[in-house]
């Protein structure tokens, strides 16, 4: 697809009169598409840079994209500046938070001013009023397992759950789901993971992306996101380590038992990893985007690990070990 309208429109903005130098970047689970501008090389402020995402708005949330972006700048929130919004188009130009994702971080010196920052802003997003996000109902943290059991083990596996399977899975929906809205509520980003944050520096901290899809739901959730992340593999020791620090500075859950917030984290980490598996097997089918379908085989397997983590998903062991037997079998038996 051709953009050259809207960096034409980039241009007018930014009151550059020559070509900008444009570099294409990288893009995740959506149907956007990102450059980062830079005046021309010639130019006496050539290392100014910006943002241009298009959003094709009968597609995207850009309206809740900049409705959300006012809310969590005045909490204080590291989000970026937008310097112009074309609504039409779903043309927006926003400030750069730069190219360093905490995922390019993780296993180096800086892995834990990244988590100890990331961690931090949730405190800020937990300020966020309920009047301020939808909830994150019931019937929806459902229908993000159904993702799951439809385009994963239905579409992609060619492995449908058998009556007794089906038994099982509606008991682990609602063991999950039961957890999930019993803990406190807040602001929750719901894709708070290490290809959506950008480390800027011990000054700057992190820069919050794709924050769009935020609603009001459990406190566990972000969390869960950040430490059990699907592009990322942490060691439960280190898991341990990162979450201790976060709740000694938690107030929202003094006087809850170590063993009920693990119980709550891990319900979190596992419905978010279904739900991950399920739209990663929807891109490759729907979208032809193939690019997160080598996640879905050890996002499962990690899954499978979890569930001793929480009581009531026994029986579901067996049920994620055979489909996961599926994505181990050679090319062409599933």
């Amino acid at each position: 697809m051709n953009h050259q309208d809207a960096i034409n429109w980039c241009r007018k903005i930014l009151a550059i009169t020559d070509q900008p130098d444009v570099d294409t970047l990288r893009v995740e689970a959506s149907h956007r598409a990102f450059f980062r501008i830079r005046r021309p090389s010639s130019a006496p402020t050539s290392d100014e840079s910006w943002i241009l995402m298009c959003s094709p708005p009968e597609l995207e949330r850009n309206e809740e994209f900049v409705r959300l972006n006012a809310i969590f700048s005045k909490a204080g929130m590291n989000v970026p500046e937008i310097k112009a919004h074309k609504q039409d188009t779903g043309w927006l130009l926003l400030s750069d938070f730069g190219s360093r994702h905490l995922e390019d971080c993780y296993n180096t010196d800086l892995e834990e001013a990244c988590i100890q920052a990331a961690l931090k802003e949730l405190q800020k997003m937990a300020q966020i009023n309920s009047d301020d996000l939808e909830p994150y109902s019931e019937q929806r943290l459902r229908d993000e397992l159904q993702i799951c059991h439809e385009w994963l083990f239905s579409k992609y596996l060619a492995a449908p759950l058998t009556a007794a399977e089906q038994t099982v899975w509606d008991d682990t929906c609602d063991v999950l789901v039961t957890h999930m809205m019993e803990q406190p509520q807040t602001g929750v980003h719901r894709d708070y993971h290490c290809r959506n944050l950008m480390w800027r520096g011990t000054t700057e901290g992190i820069g919050i992306l794709d924050y769009q899809d935020a609603l009001f739901g459990p406190l566990l959730y972000d969390p869960a996101s950040l430490l059990y992340d699907c592009y990322h593999h942490f060691e439960p020791a280190t898991i341990e380590r990162y979450l201790q620090q976060w709740l000694g500075e938690h107030r929202g859950l003094a006087g809850t038992t170590d063993h009920q917030i693990k119980l709550w984290l891990h319900a979190c980490a596992i419905q978010r990893q279904l739900k991950a598996i399920g739209i990663f097997a929807r891109l490759h089918l729907r979208d032809s985007k193939s690019s997160h379908l080598p996640h879905v085989e050890p996002v499962l397997a990690r899954i499978i690990q979890m569930l001793p983590n929480v009581d009531g998903l026994e029986a579901a062991t067996p049920l994620l070990q055979a489909r996961l037997a599926l994505l181990t079998a050679p090319q062409g038996e599933h």
